[in-house]
């Protein structure tokens, strides 16, 4: 990786923390950041691995889920479409082992 493209931990902080307020400037960066990211979507220039989909209500197994530091993201959601849970291919790799 280039190293201009390198970001440490303490970068995505202070991203993180800058979208975090409701001043005129960050609401501008912030806005300006999701249709740069929106537009690399639509390009399908990325793609997101996903580790779990939880509801909001079983907020538990999402942080159990975090715990085991798999790759991927964690999603919370609060109106999910099928409320049953999901058997993910990884969960039937690791029962294996």
């Amino acid at each position: 990786m280039p190293a201009g493209r390198y970001r440490s931990s303490a970068d995505r902080r202070d991203t993180e923390v800058r979208l975090l307020q409701n001043d005129p400037a960050s609401v501008a960066y912030g806005t300006e950041l999701l249709a740069r990211v929106t537009h690399l979507a639509e390009k399908r220039a990325f793609t997101l691995l996903i580790s779990g989909l939880y509801a909001l209500d079983d907020v538990a197994s999402a942080y159990h889920d975090l715990e085991k530091l798999h790759s991927g993201k964690v999603l919370l959601g609060t109106h999910l479409v099928n409320s049953r849970r999901i058997v993910k291919a990884r969960d039937i790799y690791e029962a294996g082992r």
